[in-house]
Order: structure tokens, then C-alpha cells, then sequence
């Protein structure tokens, strides 16, 4: 009863981590400062929009991780009970 929930858990934490490794990836790029150089505007303009798709991919993925968590805690306390 317990393992499905246990396992959506699990790939809900793997479609976050994905993601976070999506972010720190974007967040590297954005920190070089030749980026910022004018001849650069589209590249910047494209990893800004990919960084904000990713941080709303983020929040979607939290959300989802948060959901699981509780469901398998609830599901965990009714079974000792």
C-alpha cells in the first residue's frame, strides 16, 4: 500500500533535482560577464527566458514533491494507527 506512494515520492524527487540541475546549469551561464557584452543581447534574452521557464518548472516540481510527501505521510500515520 505504502510502495506506490513511496515511489511517486521518488520520482518526484528526481523530476526536481533534474530541474535544479537545470537551474544551477543556467545560473553559470548567466554569471559569465561577456554575456552581458551588447553583441550578446539575443544569447542573454534566450537564457533569461530559459531561466524563467525553469524557475516556474521549479515551483511545479516543489508543488508536486510537497504533494507526494504529505500524501506518504499521511498514508504512513494511518497504517501505525
Amino acid at each position: 500500500q505504502l510502495k506506490p506512494l513511496r515511489e511517486a515520492l521518488k520520482r518526484a524527487e528526481s523530476a526536481l533535482e533534474r530541474v535544479e540541475q537545470r537551474r544551477a546549469a543556467l545560473e553559470a551561464k548567466l554569471a559569465d560577464p561577456a554575456l552581458y557584452d551588447p553583441s550578446n543581447k539575443e544569447q542573454l534574452k534566450r537564457l533569461l527566458a530559459d531561466k524563467a521557464a525553469v524557475e516556474q518548472e521549479r515551483e511545479a516540481a516543489e508543488m508536486n514533491w510537497l504533494t507526494h510527501a504529505e500524501t506518504l505521510e499521511r498514508a504512513e500515520r494511518d497504517a501505525a494507527a
